[in-house]
Parts: structure tokens; sequence; C-alpha cells
């Protein structure tokens, strides 16, 4: 049982302004107009510890500190001449729920207090962005719970948010580093997109843009006819085998995990549709240049990755996309309106219905894990793996899930990647040249295994191998 109340924290950071929204803002605001009336799906909330010789106060100074240091945890987008706007305000004040958690585990009533606090859409015109309560025992604080509107900040951003107040919660008030200066902020960032250097850098993406979707394959542009209020095929796979291919592969390659498996997922994806190449949007967190590397605001972009298997070993293929990657997150700033319009002209250009492409979404926040990481080169040791074992330790299984992931036919989320794999699979039903969400994972899992065990051997086999469409189910 727990006890609650509520007090107010009042935050003060002039001056108020406002400005246009930036790309990644109208990518998010697009992603809204979507949704239902009402939903919540998109709202963030997380937790972190409370150091042991903190008062409720200092928690509370710790979070108005943060909300006064980022623009856009204090921002809200009213319409203006019926286009949004970001509105910063200097002033306000957010409620803060002081709970009392009695006997209960610390981190079983914060995850129940996240959940609390994510329920419930945000009036992005007119609410401030962030929920947050305060868990106690005897009146003293032992969690710090925020949930977040994804029109404020991305994942990413959430992150870097928990990740700021969890180090001055760790703290004795006083006796800590004072953070670095923050990053450029959202209103900033809109003005540097106006500028001369933002829009050749918006040029150079519309280009990339034109020249891929023109020689990706229809099958992952074009759209389905399933009604938006049919369920999709979900699965969601745990697989310590995967996770060891990918490693495996990594220190032989030098390439991040995570693109590891991006580039077995395009392979599978080639293979399974019977096109000689995948057409995949990447959600980019796009915050290359030193002002936005710790962004906080709605910044994710869509980079747009066409890569072809070609005759070579699963080795080369593998390095090959984690170029064809990098080429394709250079190419993603622009405003999200002009690319989704290039491709619905190219779309009837080409004679097919817009509006189901396939997406590869890494949700981690491993910034360790990127392309450009160096990792351990082809003599690495790594210990002999029993592959049999690992594979008895993989779980498949399809869920029910809300969420129509709308404009996509395929959206793949990578969740964890270290002694597990965990990922999760959204597929229109629709798409009937996939087949199952269940059986591209473990479609996906048996080239993985195979890859890491034959580095060299022809990428070919891999995908004929992949193509197969017997019963099958991932592990042994």
């Amino acid at each position: 049982m727990s006890e609650q109340d509520t007090r107010w924290l009042t935050f003060s950071a002039p001056p108020a302004r406002e400005g246009a929204l930036t790309w990644g803002q109208w990518a998010i605001w697009g992603v809204f107009q979507q949704l239902p009336e009402g939903d919540d799906s998109l709202n963030q909330a997380g937790w972190c510890p409370v150091g042991t010789q903190l008062t409720v106060t200092d928690v509370a100074d710790a979070l108005r500190r943060t909300v006064e240091r980022h623009e856009a945890l204090r921002s809200v987008f009213p319409r203006f001449a019926d286009a949004p706007v970001q509105k910063v305000r200097a002033k306000g004040r957010l409620p803060l729920d002081l709970v009392e958690c009695g006997s209960d585990p610390v981190a079983a009533h914060a995850e129940r207090t996240s959940g609390r606090l994510r329920r419930g859409a945000f009036d992005n015109e007119r609410d401030l962005p962030v929920r947050a309560a305060v868990l106690t025992r005897d009146g003293t604080p032992t969690a710090l719970v925020v949930a977040a509107s994804h029109m404020a900040v991305d994942g990413w951003s959430f992150h870097l948010v928990l990740e700021e107040l969890r180090q001055a919660l760790s703290l004795t008030p006083g006796t800590g580093p004072e953070p670095a200066p923050p990053a450029r902020q959202p209103v900033e960032r809109a003005l540097f997109e106006a500028s001369e250097e933002g829009i050749r850098r918006e040029r150079a993406t519309l280009r990339h843009w034109e020249r891929t979707l023109r020689a990706g394959p229809t099958a992952m542009q074009a759209g389905t006819t399933t009604p938006d209020d049919t369920p999709r095929d979900w699965a969601v796979i745990q697989s310590p085998a995967l996770a060891r291919a990918a490693q495996e592969l990594a220190a032989r390659t030098g390439i991040g995990t995570g693109t590891v498996i991006l580039a077995l997922t395009a392979l599978v994806l080639a293979a399974r549709t019977g096109e000689n190449a995948a057409l995949l949007r990447l959600i980019v967190a796009t915050r290359s240049d030193a002002p936005d590397r710790g962004f906080v605001g709605a910044q994710n972009q869509n980079g747009l990755l066409r890569v072809a298997p070609a005759e070579e070993s699963a080795e080369a293929f593998v390095r090959r996309c984690a170029g064809a990657t990098l080429a394709a997150y250079r190419r993603c700033e622009g405003d999200p309106r002009k690319v989704e319009q290039l491709a619905v002209d190219l779309a009837r250009e080409r004679g097919f219905p817009y509006g189901g492409f396939c997406f590869f979404n890494d949700v981690r926040f491993r910034g360790a894990d990127r392309i450009g990481t160096p990792e351990p080169g082809p003599d690495a040791a790594l210990p002999e793996t029993d592959w049999t074992a690992e594979l008895n330790r993989t779980t498949l299984e399809t869920v029910d899930r809300p969420g129509r992931q709308a404009g996509a036919k395929f959206f793949l989320f990578l969740g964890e990647l270290g002694d597990t794999c965990r990922l999760t699979l959204a597929v229109d039903p629709g798409f009937h040249e996939l087949g199952s969400a269940e059986g591209f994972l473990a479609a996906l899992e048996a080239v993985a295994v195979r890859a890491a065990r034959e580095p060299l051997g022809p990428v070919d086999a891999l995908a004929a191998a992949a193509a197969e469409r017997g019963e099958r189910r991932a592990g042994v």
C-alpha cells in the first residue's frame, strides 16, 4: 500500500522565447497526427535511485535545475496560423507527487509509478511535457520517477535527462562537479536548419533519398490494403545465440554489434521477399555535430539504407553494409514533410501506393556501440561457442500488442544486445511477401549463427537459407 501527496515545483529560467519547429519536431508531430485522439503510446517514463543523504527538497531542486537547463522540458507547441510553433516558458510550475512506498521494494514501486505517470496523453499545445514523482520511505526519498512527452524529447534525449538526474541524485548536495554547458537548444537548432548550411544538408538528403528510392524494391515501399485498425503481427525473440553470433562477426570485422544485426536483417529481408536488395528506413539520433552531442529535444530523423547482397562472404557483406549505413546517416537531415512528399511523388510516378516502408530502430542507449567505435579485430580471442547450448536458450513467441505503426509494413526494434539479443518485430499482415514475424526472427537467428560459424562462406548461401519457408522455430 502507498500514500500520495503533491507539492509544486516552481522553475524560473528567463527569457521566454519561441520559434519554428525543428525537423525532428516536425517528424514526431507528423506521427502524433496519425495517432487516435488520446493515444499515449509514445510517452516515455523511467526512474533513478536517490542517494541516502538527500532530502525531498534536494530531489526537487535537482529536477528543477534539469528543467531550467533544458528548454525542451518547459516547452509547449501551440498552433499559430494553423501550424505548430515551439514556445519556451521562462517561468512555471510542475506538480511533483510524493508517494510513500512503505515496505514495498523500491524498484517494483518505481516501475508501477512509471506506468502510472506514463498513462494519459499529454496535451502538447498546453501542457508542460514532464510528470514526476518522488518515492519515499518514512519520509526519506528513495527514487525519482519521470515521464515525458515524445513531442519534447526523443528516446536518446530522455536517457540523457535520466542520466543527468541519476548523477545529481547520487551525490551529496554541493559535492559534485558542475555540469557541462547545455547543448544547443531546440529554438537554436531550428535557426541552424534555416541557415545556408542547413539548407545545403537538406538538399543533399533529398538527392540521396531520390536516388535510393528509385533504386529500391517496390515491395519495401508500397502500401498495403490492410485497414488501419487491423492488429499487426508481433513477435519477440530473446536469443543468446544471436547475440553471440553478432559478437563474433563484430570481432572479425571491427563493426559494432548493432550494425551486424542491421546487416543481417537487410540480408534476410531481401531473401524472404525475393528481392535482390533491401530498403530500410533507419531511426537516427542525428547528433553528429558538436553543438548537438548532448541535445535534449525531439531530434530523431530517418536515414534510408539500400544494400544488395553480392558475390562475397558474410564478413565482406557486413563491412559493406556498415559503409552504406554511414552514408545513410550522413544524409538524413531535412524537413520530413519534404522527404515524405518526395516518397509520395516517386510512388505515384512508379505506379504503386505510397505508405509501406520497412523500419529498423535500435532503441538501446549505448553510445559505445556505434558504427565508428573500434571493436576487437580478427585475431581477438573469444571463448569457443557451444552453439547447441546457446540455441537451446532461445525464446521466440508471438505477442499481442497495441500500435499500428502507421506508414510501416515492417518495424524491427533492437532492444537489447549483450548476453542476449532481444528483438521485437511488427509486421503488417498484408505484407504477404515476407511471411510471419515469428518466421522472420527464426530465420534471422539461423542466418546469424551460420554466418558466425562460416564467416568466409558465400553470402548467397545465407540468402538461400533465409528464403526457406518451411515450419521452423528459433533455436535448435
